[in-house]
């Protein structure tokens, strides 16, 4: 066997060493993949967007290309285009979920007395006063329902609200910063 000088690794970094580096490159990936974590809420939007940019963007420049239509007014009408069909998805499934919700408030007393019965389950008084809220939702399930979709509703709006205050204040800015540059390059 040959011997080894003494100053085996006195000239090496650590890089060089294979099980230091691979111990670091696991670290490395590690921490990356725990800021990936950490931003996954800025991370994920962003993802989408790059995925829908890269589906969308054929249709786009064909549109751009062959008709002449500017990206801008392409891109407008796609967005549109899947408001529309999520709005026509709502449509369609609003009546069918108060359908199947007030069905199932009809007959949810009937299925809790059964399991009680089938596993031996003692509701006592919870069932009694899950009854009176059952029946308070049969009698104007409407009212209910209307309190959830408005109180969502009103929370849309004050989302729509901050969105186009925003969106004015920044094309503001973008077109004053735009004047005032051609007013500099004029002079």
């Amino acid at each position: 066997m040959q011997d080894l000088p003494k100053n085996h690794g006195a000239g090496r970094h650590l890089w060089e060493i294979a099980a230091a580096r691979d111990i670091l490159l696991l670290l490395l990936a590690a921490i990356f993949l725990w800021i990936l974590y950490v931003l996954r809420e800025i991370f994920l939007p962003v993802f989408v967007a790059l995925v829908l940019a890269d589906v969308f963007n054929p249709f786009v420049t064909h549109l751009e290309r062959k008709w002449r239509w500017p990206r801008a007014l392409t891109v407008t009408l796609i967005i549109a285009a899947a408001l529309a069909a999520v709005a026509g998805f709502l449509a369609w499934l609003g009546p069918l979920l108060f359908n199947q919700f007030t069905g199932l408030a009809d007959k949810l007393p009937d299925y809790l007395k059964t399991l009680g019965n089938t596993y031996g389950i003692d509701f006592g008084d919870l069932l009694s006063r899950f009854d009176v809220s059952i029946r308070d939702l049969q009698s104007e399930p409407r009212k209910i329902l209307g309190q959830i979709f408005s109180s969502t509703g009103r929370a849309v709006g004050i989302l729509t609200f901050l969105f186009s205050r925003a969106t004015s204040i920044i094309i503001s800015l973008v077109l004053v910063g735009d004047l005032f540059l051609i007013i500099l390059l004029a002079l």
